[in-house]
């Protein structure tokens, strides 16, 4: 799981920092960008995995965890915008005197959203709400956990915005909770029968021929006439993520579990290049914070880019941005060596 949320941050990373990759690069990170996907079904799956049985020994003191949990991630979102956000807009912007002021207002109440930093305020409901989806699974109402995320997700499609009370939302929350649901689904399982159903071959089977079936629709829409005329005269096979739609669900949710179906069953691949599967350990049991220290080399890229009108310095600190985060978290590991 380490690796697999290594994947999904280092995902994140380059999405953050394509705007100054080559144009083909580019392209394929977009098309196959799962990163926010990846984050919110892991959550979920950690939630159900990871806390479903302390829950039922000790259910006050997890649900305080895990908004702990959401008060954390809601901390690291103000570190942001006071050390990053404000001072790119009063610098760099010319925001001033009540202008500038209102923008940091609106932001600390999360009434306005801004590039990157939105991603953090995402989690917050979902950690919020995880407790009662904890108590529901626990009393054996595992229905009263998927039916209304359906539900929230099938009145998200014509209202997408419901729960946004003043900026729309980026990643709206009626929508993408269906992740986080489906993660937590699956993680009261447990690891090891994730496990076994990654290296299933009926599971490979499955995954596989969705995702690609999925990719056939979504890549031919532009390049096959008949498919082409589907979405725009007929509105079919349109994939959004947004905001998010059935389509764009659907395709995002078959690259999260091929993806984890290809870490569990190449495992042995990549444990046999001890640097790349270290450096995609630390990443992922050191997520926020790699999530946090990278958002400071993006900004910085994006004021050098605004200043220079040239990518080849926002290549080199992309560079850089990787090469400190490999350092600070094998430092951090070599201080506090993880548990077994």
């Amino acid at each position: 799981m380490d690796v697999f949320r290594g994947i999904v941050i280092l995902d994140m990373i380059l999405i953050h920092f394509n705007t100054y990759f080559p144009a083909t690069a580019r392209k394929l990170l977009d098309y196959f960008d799962f990163a926010m996907d990846g984050f919110v079904f892991t959550a979920g799956l950690m939630i159900g995995a990871h806390y479903l049985d302390q829950f039922r020994a000790h259910p006050y003191s997890i649900a305080q965890r895990v908004w702990l949990r959401a008060a954390k991630l809601y901390s690291c979102y103000l570190l942001i915008v006071f050390t990053v956000i404000a001072p790119y807009y009063y610098f760099l912007l010319d925001y001033h005197d009540k202008a500038f002021l209102g923008i940091i207002e609106e932001l600390i109440l999360l009434k306005r959203q801004v590039g990157i930093a939105h991603i953090l305020p995402t989690f917050i409901p979902l950690f919020l709400v995880a407790p009662l989806v904890l108590w529901l699974i626990v009393n054996g109402r595992v229905f009263w956990v998927v039916i209304p995320s359906f539900m929230l997700f099938v009145f998200g499609l014509r209202w997408p915005y419901l729960f946004s009370y003043t900026d729309n939302t980026i990643f709206p929350a009626i929508l993408w909770q269906v992740y986080f649901c489906i993660g937590v689904v699956l993680g009261i399982s447990g690891f090891a029968k994730i496990e076994r159903m990654a290296k299933s071959p009926t599971c490979a089977v499955l995954v596989t021929s969705a995702f690609l079936l999925l990719a056939f629709f979504k890549f031919g829409t532009s390049h096959i006439p008949l498919l082409e005329r589907l979405r725009t005269e007929f509105g079919l096979l349109r994939f959004q993520r947004f905001p998010l739609n059935v389509w764009g669900f659907m395709f995002g949710i078959s690259l999260v579990l091929l993806v984890l179906l290809v870490v569990y069953r190449f495992f042995n691949v990549i444990n046999a290049s001890t640097a790349i599967r270290n450096l995609l350990e630390r990443f992922g049991r050191h997520s926020l914070l790699v999530f946090v220290l990278h958002v400071y080399f993006v900004y910085t890229a994006m004021v050098i880019a605004k200043l220079t009108e040239s990518a080849l310095w926002p290549n080199a600190i992309f560079g850089a941005c990787l090469l400190f985060l490999a350092l600070i978290t094998r430092k951090l590991e070599g201080r506090n060596p993880p548990k077994s």
